[in-house]
């Protein structure tokens, strides 16, 4: 029997007017090749492979039964009706030679009319499907690697929407936008179909006969489309300006070498600056180890007087930021190299290394710290290592982070500050015994090569807080590092920072319940700061981060003044009532000078937008923000006092750009300023997104063009305007993606039912029919988690999506609903106390807005997403609305009590205090996984979503019966699903599912002979699968017989005298 070819997806209608001609395949056929694609009905009904829209059982379909055994007596009573007028007419006297001739003569005008009506709709019929540009059908050779078995079977939308008129698909129609009234068009990125488009975009030159390339899945995978970042790293340490520092590609000397130098040796152009120059500053072969053996460095870090070297080998990552390395200290004039801590260790034992700025023993040199074994050590000028702390175990941290604080806190690998004048060190001390320990097995003991196995399992064990269990307890000290120098012993040298106890405040009630909510063991220490020498601010929050209390610390007088320094409150926050919480970081920016304690942070205002904040003195309470509107800053990039300026990165005037700017800086402690419009370094009239490092003296910044364009990299002056140096312009990506067709991107808001407004980036195929004659299916993309952004004009040409739009011709869209971040508090606060809520509110709502666009099939429409995202997506699909056919859930959490206690409570609070609320946010297992098709999949190793969230979704589905669905558990690899591959094979593993699914998207369609292949192919392995299972179950039931037989041997034994 032969079956039809799974690709091209026919349309509803014409499954219709193909339905009365289809061969119908045989049940065990259609029941094998259904068990393949894992798209059994739950009651195990078999489908009919050409049937459209699905057949089934079950109590949804009954009432469907019922009308056809309605519509059997129907036609049994119109065939009784027949045969009585056969017989009737029978009876009848054959017609005369007139009737006939009438009868002959009516036919034949009947005829002619049909065919003078054909002729006519032709032409019309080819205009309308030649719609307002090329329709031209792509043929794709599918991979067998994705390709299904079945033929893809989009079920019928369960609600329709009505569609809005069509628009045309350019700047004149707002890019297919332009009728639909919930739509605010923002900007287009057009991408290229042709030659034509590839000179008007990028003015390369191609061929006119050239045929474009679509991007496939290896292209987006093996770096085809990834730009080069030729970055530089400025040397703080050299006097001079515009000084870095780099590694000579061909005999990995380091070279330094200042802006001017190089403009003139790559362009001939422009002067050297006085003092400027190129130096090759260590020789890669005088860096040797105690064997005279070269050593191979990972990186480096230079003393601040120049005459010493850190070398850091060996590298062995730990969680996502901490890594173990061995530290080498080379001597620059002397050529010497020694390694830190007694090293080199195998395995590597350092965790983290650095400088202390110039001057902290009072001599030219400079002394370094470093942690090994949890522990803080201080190494003075003459190589002599002192142990500040030695209580360091795998549960007390010092100067570094444990798991949680690394995820949820710092994001960084240490926890300790250098005061600016360098004679002193800020720590914290972790203290994680209490912690929980959370444990996962390790299947393949090797690491990197498949296969490997054991008989016993190892395992990790890690200490995980999980909401309302014991968070590690923090404290803060600070060792003097001049008075170690003058032979001092660590504990003489070290105090610890104590914020003033709630029963010893005098303070209103609102500011005593802050106090009492802060002042207990459970608080966190979410930012560090040092505004002058001795001048040091500790922000600390509650346990769910919605209070916190800047407290201010004076170490100048705590010589001498026991082994404590009690310091004072500056400012309080409650966020309560708002609701809302308070972020962590490390924001504030010293400005420095002589005897100045003055700072920079980024706040939100009055309105609830992020902007920067200025602070004249360490203990002043109110700040003077020099920016303002309702954009936000992304982040603070230079304060230069010198210059006056401060530079900032902001989302503006779309929250989907990046763009740096400038403002003024306050004088005489900001008596008199008012808030200025920023001065753009960048052209903010157009979409992009930027990036900067400014050289610490303030006269060049490095500035990255990330897109949407091709990426960029140059140097900039401040003082002369006029200076540019491009670094790279990425020639020979611009070359490469000029060969290929570029999807097109659209960005805008789009309005829902309930007034949300959603931020979309959607990516469309490079032939992209705007007019409504060619439907596509459309995939959501988003992330969702609070304070994120996926929708950024970025180059993001890697993505997985644009494999899908230019192959598959799908339809993606990254969106940002409620709760994202550089949008206000308004915006981001909705979600509190109820994650999961708003955010699938708004990716449905805006999902209903999208299916009345007139190329929108609103029979395949999904949502996939990541960690946070994969969660939205579950929580999507339970809300069973509907308008979803289908959602991919990759390392989703299923319950917030399974996730890390810091992130949960920060957005959830603790479960005592909100237990409805996180049954609420939990995934639940409802009729609408019944109603979509459903992947999961997940790392076996994750330390950041425990694969227990996984495990409890299938134990959830199971129990309900829910069989349409798809999991893939990916051995031993973590968050990031990368181990052995597994990065790719995900990727297939979705690309399957969706074509399955879907078929076929926008003017596309798939090989006929290809599909064929797979589907023989596939016929074989159901029929061997087929023969597998009636051996089987022969072969139970024969034990059966046989267990059966020995029972009644025994039956008949027992009852014989």
């Amino acid at each position: 029997m032969s079956l039809p070819a799974p690709f091209p997806v026919p349309s509803p209608s014409q499954m219709e007017r193909r339905e009365s001609a289809a061969s119908t395949v045989s049940s065990a056929s259609a029941h094998s090749l259904a068990t393949l694609a894992g798209d059994d009905d739950d009651d195990a009904t078999l489908h009919s492979l050409h049937a459209y829209p699905q057949q089934g059982s079950g109590a949804k379909y009954r009432d469907n039964e019922e009308e056809e055994e309605g519509e059997e007596r129907a036609l049994l009573n119109e065939e009784r009706d027949v045969e009585s007028m056969r017989s009737a007419r029978d009876e009848k006297q054959p017609p005369s030679k007139l009737q006939l001739a009438r009868t002959r003569r009516t036919g034949l005008l009947v005829f002619g009319g049909v065919i003078l009506v054909l002729l006519a709709a032709v032409p019309v019929l080819t205009w309308l499907s030649s719609g307002t540009s090329r329709r031209l059908m792509v043929n794709i050779v599918p991979d067998d690697s994705w390709l299904l078995s079945t033929p893809a079977r989009a079920r019928p939308p369960r609600v329709h929407a009505s569609k809005v008129p069509s628009s045309t698909n350019d700047a004149a129609g707002k890019w297919g936008l332009g009728n639909a009234p919930s739509f605010k068009f923002d900007f287009a990125v057009p991408g290229w179909r042709d030659a034509a488009g590839v000179d008007a975009q990028l003015g390369t030159s191609v061929s006119k006969d050239k045929k474009l390339k679509l991007i496939g899945m290896d292209e987006v995978f093996n770096g085809t489309f990834s730009a080069r970042q030729d970055s530089i790293t400025w040397c703080a340490e050299d006097p001079d300006e515009g000084v870095f520092s780099y590694i000579d590609p061909a005999t990995s000397d380091i070279i330094l070498e200042d802006v001017t130098h190089l403009r003139r040796n790559r362009t001939g152009k422009g002067e050297v600056a006085k003092g400027g120059g190129k130096v090759t500053y260590v020789r890669r072969q005088d860096v040797k180890d105690q064997h005279g053996q070269y050593i191979n460095w990972n990186s480096f870090l230079i003393s601040p007087d120049m005459t010493k070297v850190l070398f850091f080998t060996d590298r062995t990552q730990q969680w996502r930021h901490s890594a173990r390395s061995n530290v080498w200290l080379h001597h620059v004039q002397a050529k010497t190299t020694e390694p830190l801590g007694g090293g080199p260790h195998y395995p590597p034992r350092i965790q983290t290394a650095s400088w202390a700025p110039r001057g902290a023993t009072g001599k030219a040199d400079a002394a370094l710290a470093y942690v090994m074994g949890n522990d803080l050590y201080v190494q003075m000028p003459d190589g002599k290592p002192l142990r500040v702390t030695n209580d360091g175990t795998s549960q007390v941290f010092n100067a570094v982070p444990d798991w949680v604080y690394e995820e949820e806190v710092v994001a960084a690998d240490t926890t300790y500050w250098w005061s600016p004048s360098g004679t002193k060190l800020a720590y914290l001390r972790l203290d994680e015994t209490a912690v929980p320990v959370y444990s996962f097995p390790i299947y393949n003991p090797s690491g990197g090569m498949a296969g490997q196995t054991t008989p016993y399992l190892s395992q990790t064990d890690m200490k995980y807080p999980k909401p309302g269990f014991p968070n590690p307890i923090v404290s803060a000290h600070v060792v003097d590092v001049a008075r170690l120098a003058s032979g001092a012993t660590a504990d003489e040298a070290k105090v610890e920072l104590r914020s003033p106890p709630a029963a010893r405040m005098r303070a209103s009630k609102e500011d005593a319940d802050v106090d009492t909510a802060v002042d207990d063991e459970h608080r966190l220490i979410a930012e560090v700061t040092w505004t002058g020498g001795d001048d040091l601010l500790l922000r600390e929050t509650n346990r769910e981060s919605d209070i916190a209390r800047l407290v201010h610390f004076d170490l100048s007088r705590s010589a001498g003044r026991g082994s404590s320094v009690l310091g004072g409150i500056v400012r309080r926050r409650d966020t309560r009532k708002e609701p809302g919480w308070i972020a962590h970081g490390q924001e504030k920016v010293a400005l420095g000078g002589a005897d100045s304690t003055s700072y920079l942070d980024v706040l939100p205002d009055a309105a609830g937008f992020r902007h920067l904040a200025y602070f004249a003195n360490a203990t002043q309470q109110t700040p003077l923000f020099l920016t303002e509107g309702e954009w936000e800053i992304d982040r603070l990039l230079h304060a230069d006092v010198t210059r006056h300026k401060a530079y900032f990165l902001a989302a503006r005037p779309t929250p989907a750009s990046r763009h740096v700017y400038s403002v003024d800086l306050p004088k005489r402690a900001g008596e008199g300023y008012r808030a200025k419009a920023p001065v753009p370094l960048t052209d903010d009239k157009q979409p992009a997104y930027f990036d900067a490092t400014f050289d610490p003296k303030g006269a060049y910044y490095l500035l990255s063009n990330n897109g949407p364009d091709v990426p960029s990299v140059r140097v900039r002056g401040i003082d002369d305007a006029g200076f540019e140096l491009v670094l790279t312009e990425n020639v020979e990506l611009r070359n490469t993606i000029a060969r290929y067709a570029r999807p097109q991107s659209v960005f805008y808001t789009v309005r829902t039912a309930d007034g949300a407004e959603v931020s979309v980036h959607e990516m469309r195929p490079h032939d992209f029919d705007a007019s409504g004659q060619t439907r596509y299916p459309v995939l959501l993309a988003p992330y969702g988690g609070p304070n994120s952004q996926v929708v950024k004009a970025d180059w993001g040409m890697s993505d997985w999506g644009v494999f899908l739009a230019s192959s598959l011709g799908y339809v993606v869209c990254k969106i940002d609903g409620r709760g994202t971040g550089l949008r206000g508090r308004k915006y981001r606060t909705p979600v509190t106390g109820r994650l999961g809520s708003v955010e699938a509110e708004d990716m449905i709502g805006a999902m209903r807005e999208m299916r009345k666009l007139p190329y929108v099939d609103e029979a395949r429409a999904g949502i996939w997403g990541w960690s946070f995202g994969g969660y939205l997506t579950s929580k999507v699909l339970e809300r069973d609305a509907g308008v979803f056919s289908l959602g991919m859930a990759v390392a989703p959490v299923s319950r917030w009590e399974f996730y890390d206690s810091i992130y949960t409570e920060r957005y959830m609070k603790q479960p005592a205090n909100n237990r409805q609320g996180y049954e609420n946010a939990s995934v639940h297992i409802t009729d609408g996984f019944r109603h979509a098709q459903y992947l999961l999949a997940q790392g076996s190793g994750d330390d950041n979503v425990h694969f227990e969230s996984s495990a409890h979704l299938l134990d959830m589905l199971h129990a309900a019966k829910i069989r349409n669905f798809s999991f893939r558990m990916f051995t031993d690899s973590a968050h990031s699903i990368s181990t052995r591959g597994a990065y790719r094979e995900l990727h297939e593993f979705l690309t399957r599912f969706l074509v399955a699914a879907w078929g076929a998207g926008g003017l596309r369609r798939f090989d006929g002979q290809a599909g064929h292949r797979v589907t023989r192919r596939a016929l074989a392995e159901a029929s061997q699968e087929r023969r597998d299972e009636e051996r089987q179950a022969r072969d139970i039931a024969a034990v059966h017989e046989h267990v059966a037989l020995q029972r009644r041997i025994v039956d008949r034994a027992g009852r014989d005298p």
